[in-house]
């Protein structure tokens, strides 16, 4: 199956990489365009395969094409491409918002696969949420669960749900984030040095999910380590005291309602 990338920037590259490490297409089975000549030298360079600053080319050279580009983008590139889409063509959307029946009012009779990464595919490490119109073929779908099973973890779902993914793993890893600065911060305010506040924290936050991988249950695993009357209590306490579980469950929501607006527009 011939593979083609419709622009390859952070994402559309990580994708490529395990494609063409896992071997699922050869680096002359696989097209890609971009809109930087620069860009496109880099990724020949480094894998080998066809590039071309011709998003029409990339169509028709492929039979599965992954539209790795912005949601702005995708009317435009859409209408660029129509007139050399078949029907024995597929499309992968990783574009946030977007819907098949978006797509499919563009390219008329079409198979699509919408998809949701997050951005941890970048270490293979990735969740990664599919679902698929009617029309996919079964060769197209499994080809599709190894191209995101090779960065990560694959579930399928139906679209209506695509939202309520967007909003805890294709967000969620912001929320980690913001949590580990908040706790370098707060190591500071204790009078550690950046450097120290982030070792501590970090190494913190990376043993505790070495932790859950072997436990799976966070609620048991925090009773563990919350003495009667100890410091992680009171810290907890505090948490709770401030409604935190309410805080992370609305800013979830917000999260939620945002990609149904963007899905919507």
């Amino acid at each position: 199956m011939n593979f083609g990338i419709i622009g390859c920037g952070n994402m559309g590259e990580v994708i490529l990489k395990g494609v063409i490490e896992e071997k699922l297409a050869l680096p002359g089975q696989v097209w890609v365009s971009d809109v930087s000549r620069e860009r496109l030298n880099y990724i020949k360079k480094t894998y080998g395969v066809n590039t071309s600053s011709n998003n029409k080319e990339v169509v028709e050279k492929s039979s599965l094409i992954l539209l790795s580009i912005k949601p702005q983008e995708m009317h435009s590139v859409l209408s660029e491409v129509k007139p050399a889409w078949k029907k024995d063509k597929a499309a992968v959307s990783i574009a946030a918002g977007v819907k098949i029946a978006t797509i499919l009012q563009q390219l008329g009779e079409a198979r699509v696969i919408r998809v949701m990464p997050n951005l941890c595919i970048k270490v293979r490490q990735g969740m990664t949420a599919l679902s698929f119109s009617s029309q996919v073929r079964e060769e197209e779908k499994e080809m599709v669960r190894k191209i995101f099973s090779s960065v990560g973890e694959v579930v399928e779902v139906e679209e209506e749900a695509m939202d309520a993914v967007t909003a805890i793993s294709g967000s969620g890893p912001a929320y980690v984030f913001y949590f580990l600065e908040a706790l370098v911060e707060a190591g500071e305010h204790l009078g550690f040095s950046r450097p120290l506040a982030y070792l501590l924290a970090f190494k913190t936050l990376q043993g505790a999910v070495e932790l859950l991988k072997e436990e799976e249950n966070p609620a048991l695993l925090r009773k563990r380590v919350t003495s009667k009357g100890g410091t992680t209590e009171r810290a907890l306490n505090y948490l709770e005291e401030k409604e935190f579980k309410e805080i992370i469950r609305e800013a979830v929501a917000k999260a939620y309602l945002r990609s149904r607006e963007l899905s919507e527009s």
